[in-house]
């Protein structure tokens, strides 16, 4: 098709405007200082498809792998200026506590990536091993870190667009129009696009002049083959006045004893935040994720399926809840007769080889991907958005 007229072409577009997408944006914004940025992304949306709905997520810098590790090292030492920039207090330092029973993988993986004076490690005269980290670690709240990224992005001139990609076509000037899902819909017309959609990403079409018909971004480079979903829960419990004498108060990472025990389902990599205010519900409550034994993966072809779950939930929801409420009864007994629990679902992209999907969809066009969290994205957001802004130059 010819290319449209009358419409302004924004040098690159970075479509996502969650985690990755505001990290990326913002460092694309400093770069190209010259250059026109647009990022493109729902300003608010019911039941949003992502990871970041939520106001608590820990970071440390050791991770569980060396990879993931040097992303949480790198970007958590930024944390600080992003809020001294942006002006949003974004992050809680209140330090971490891993706790292992006996020999576990999850132990002998930690110990190897701890570097230096990282984290004091002991352990007990009943082989139970403490890792504790009193800087460089707490919680997050992802919704206040991307509002601090695109405060420091629009104050480099950045300009943010309400909407969500719905296609993409390839113009006879090999520029890109970009439609919006927005209310009147429009388009944006630009010369290079970063799809930080997370789970969408693969998803959204593409119809090129050469082709007969569209095809989906993640049919290319195999990408549909290269990741899938993970199911991720967390269990909400309201603290009561009574209650926060003996709750944690920094976070704190169980990493399970060794497997077959008959106390393996008990704490088995759960991990908990201390009490926070939930301004949706308008009450503190005590945050406990559960690790890999509740965890269901969904193929990457299954996306409606995924959907459809992260909205209503299923069944499993109920086993879920229960089953968090036991881990923590077990670690803190007071929490027995919780008056409110409540469970809220999310999704993890986790990819084939663990590491994000950073690349360049076809030598022939200027289309990036930038996807697959494997559930360290809030933490290591920063050096990914950067990594992703320096491969366009």
């Amino acid at each position: 098709m010819d290319a449209p007229k009358h419409k302004h072409t924004q040098h690159i577009l970075v479509a996502g405007a969650g985690l990755f997408g505001s990290s990326t944006a913002k460092h694309l914004s400093i770069l190209h200082s010259t250059s026109t940025i647009s990022l493109l992304g729902p300003t608010s949306v019911e039941n949003p498809f992502t990871c970041h709905n939520d106001v608590s997520r820990l970071y440390r810098s050791v991770s569980p792998s060396a990879y993931w590790s040097d992303l949480a090292e790198r970007s958590i030492e930024q944390f600080q200026t992003i809020a001294d920039q942006s002006g949003v207090d974004f992050f809680v330092e209140c330090g971490y506590l891993g706790i292992a029973h006996g020999d576990s993988p999850w132990l002998r993986g930690q110990l190897n990536l701890i570097k230096g004076s990282q984290a004091q490690v002991t352990t007990t005269h009943t082989n139970t091993t403490f890792l504790a980290q009193q800087q460089n670690a707490g919680y997050l709240n992802p919704e206040k870190l991307i509002k601090a990224q695109l405060n420091i992005f629009t104050s480099n001139g950045g300009n943010v667009v309400n909407g969500m990609v719905s296609k993409i076509i390839k113009c006879d000037n090999n520029t890109y129009e970009v439609f919006t899902n927005a209310t009147p819909p429009s388009s944006i017309v630009c010369d290079k696009i970063v799809l930080a959609c997370g789970w969408n990403t693969c998803d959204i079409t593409l119809t090129r002049p050469t082709d007969t018909h569209s095809c989906k971004i993640g049919d290319f480079n195999d990408l549909f083959s290269r990741y899938s979903f993970k199911t991720q829960s967390v269990g909400l419990f309201e603290v009561e006045a009574d209650q926060t004498k003996n709750v944690p108060t920094r976070t704190v990472v169980f990493g399970g004893p060794t497997k077959g025990t008959k106390d393996e389902l008990a704490v088995d990599s759960c991990y908990i935040v201390p009490p926070i205010m939930y301004a949706d519900e308008g009450k503190r409550y005590l945050k406990i994720g559960h690790g890999k034994h509740l965890e269901r993966i969904i193929p990457s072809h299954e996306f409606d399926r995924v959907k459809e779950w992260h909205v209503t939930g299923d069944e499993s929801d109920a086993t879920t809840i229960e089953t968090l409420a036991e881990i923590l009864k077990t670690l803190y007994p007071e929490f027995e007769h919780s008056n409110k629990r409540l469970v809220r679902n999310g999704v993890t992209v986790d990819t084939a080889d663990g590491r994000v999907i950073q690349e360049k969809i076809d030598e022939e066009e200027e289309i990036y991907v930038n996807f697959g969290c494997n559930g360290y994205g809030a933490k290591c957001s920063e050096e990914v958005g950067k990594r992703m802004a320096n491969m366009i130059i």
